[in-house]
């Protein structure tokens, strides 16, 4: 019976798809040279969640400037029912 439960576990596909032992591999980082002036290149963060934010709004995309390494973070925040907009 113990041969039968491992050809069975082996050709799984729901089993191997739920498999814990693969090993993640992630993308090798590939530096971005300094631009020559400000606002030259611009680059796109996503950031959230934003747990109590409405369904729908809780991300937010942040622009940020490459030579000074600015990050312009704007999101929407609702307070007491109110619509906000928060920079920092």
């Amino acid at each position: 019976m113990d041969h039968h439960v491992e050809v069975y576990v082996k050709n799984c596909v729901t089993c191997s798809e739920m498999d814990k032992t693969a090993k993640t591999h992630f993308a090798p980082l590939t530096p971005v040279p300094l631009p020559s002036a400000a606002w030259e290149k611009l680059a796109v963060d996503l950031v959230g969640p934003f747990y109590s934010a409405p369904y729908g709004q809780r991300f937010a995309i942040t622009p940020v400037e490459n030579s000074l390494g600015l990050s312009l973070k704007i999101r929407n925040c609702y307070r007491n029912r109110r619509r906000v907009v928060v920079t920092c």
